[in-house]
């Protein structure tokens, strides 16, 4: 094994620990503040929003820092402060010592991290992989991350049910312990920064970000996209499942759709569409048949196998778009273009929640999806309507063959 194809597979399991016992901690968190709040749905509110809010707030910052500074390193600070703010608030409940302040007060540390190195993870993958191999690395990122985050969810519950949610949080600082030792044996290259100044790299970062006219349009189709989804998944599903099909039929549609993001990862691993960008958007309006069962039909068949072709399109476009990125965009620019991504897409989360939730009110639930159905198709086509996006080719299929011509 070459010491690049060594360092992905230390990257990619360090990722993978960490992952896992972050899918559990929003379980044993949830489970802790309404033991400590007699079921307060309120105090659960407010806890999540620290942590929400600063992730947001921050991302724009951390494009900037993972340009600046080593990634690795980014990465493994922002991991040990996670580690101990994650055992601190377990122990808290551990004691009986938690309050929701306290509580909160944690999570506004995770959140501003979080915020802080999320963009770094852009930036990785290309330092540990050749330009031809990106879209199979990018494929098994996706798949580790997926699979960490259903292994994560049912350890999760387990958890919080066998040993309670302090001990929850506790295995998440474990992991958080273990994912920063492994990385410490990665050894990447340090980024030269090109700005005098942490302003004049954001200035110069909006710059990249606009310059290439595909990624700020497909990062604004992407806000639109995550708009239509969030609404869907997170409120007008539930409420539809109520009304027909039942709570039941509405878990195992979701778990479809998490198994479709996984046979997607295999599918992108191993097929080189010429155009990446037009062949992922197309693939992703297969989502549009996940909203249409929900609507139209109280068939289980029909939903599940929607939900499924709805994650392998959007899962597909989704290893697309980090390939495309990671090929075109400088390596030196990669953390502070991703972060109008990651910020466009967190950002799309709680007004989607909030815009669903007033719709939900004052229109019936089967128009909605219909309409959510219509304007995903919208939002692509005028996406493949740009020559930017149309027109961009895969990059990796270049590389490869120059590689074989080397």
């Amino acid at each position: 094994m070459n010491a690049n194809r060594r360092g992905l597979a230390i990257y990619l399991v360090a990722r993978f620990i960490s992952t896992l016992g972050g899918a559990t901690a929003p379980i044993a968190l949830a489970f802790g503040v309404l033991d400590i709040s007699n079921g307060s749905a309120t105090a659960l509110g407010i806890v999540l929003a620290a942590a929400a809010i600063p992730n947001i707030a921050f991302l724009l910052i951390g494009g900037v820092i993972g340009d600046r500074f080593p990634r690795i390193r980014v990465i493994q600070v922002a991991g040990t402060i996670s580690m101990i703010t994650e055992g601190v608030a377990g122990a808290l409940l551990l004691t009986d010592t938690a309050s929701v302040p306290l509580l909160a007060t944690t999570q506004v540390i995770n959140g501003v991290t979080s915020g802080l190195c999320m963009p770094a993870f852009s930036g990785v993958i290309p330092l540990l992989a050749s330009k031809s191999d990106l879209r199979r690395a990018n494929s098994l990122a996706a798949g580790s991350i997926g699979f960490a985050m259903v292994g994560g969810t049912s350890l999760g519950g387990l958890l919080v049910h066998a040993v309670g949610p302090g001990w929850g949080l506790v295995f998440n600082a474990a992991t958080y312990a273990v994912s920063v030792a492994m990385m410490s044996l990665l050894k990447l290259p340090r980024p030269m920064p090109t700005e005098p100044s942490v302003l004049a790299d954001f200035k110069d970062g909006w710059r990249q970000f606009i310059a290439f006219g595909w990624v700020w349009r497909l990062v604004l189709a992407s806000l639109f996209l995550n708009l239509i989804n969030t609404g869907v998944i997170d409120v007008f599903g539930p409420v539809v499942a109520d009304e027909t099909f039942g709570r039941a039929t509405w878990g195992l549609a979701l778990s479809a759709v998490t198994l479709g993001s996984l046979i997607a990862t295999g599918l992108a691993a191993w097929t080189k569409p010429s155009y990446p960008l037009r062949t992922g958007l197309v693939m992703s309006t297969a989502m549009v048949g996940f909203y249409l069962a929900m609507g139209l039909t109280a068939s289980t068949p029909w939903l599940l196998g929607m939900a499924l072709l709805g994650g392998i399109g959007a899962q597909y476009l989704m290893i697309n778009w980090e390939t495309a990125l990671q090929t075109r965009v400088p390596t030196a620019a990669l953390s502070r273009v991703s972060s109008y991504d990651l910020f466009g897409s967190y950002l799309a989360i709680p007004i989607a929640q909030i815009m669903a939730g007033f719709l939900i009110a004052q229109v019936a639930v089967r128009p909605l999806l219909i309409g959510c159905a219509v304007a995903f198709v919208a939002v692509v086509v005028v996406s493949l309507t740009r020559p930017a996006v149309w027109h961009e080719r895969d990059q990796t299929s270049e590389a490869e063959l120059a590689d074989a011509n080397a």
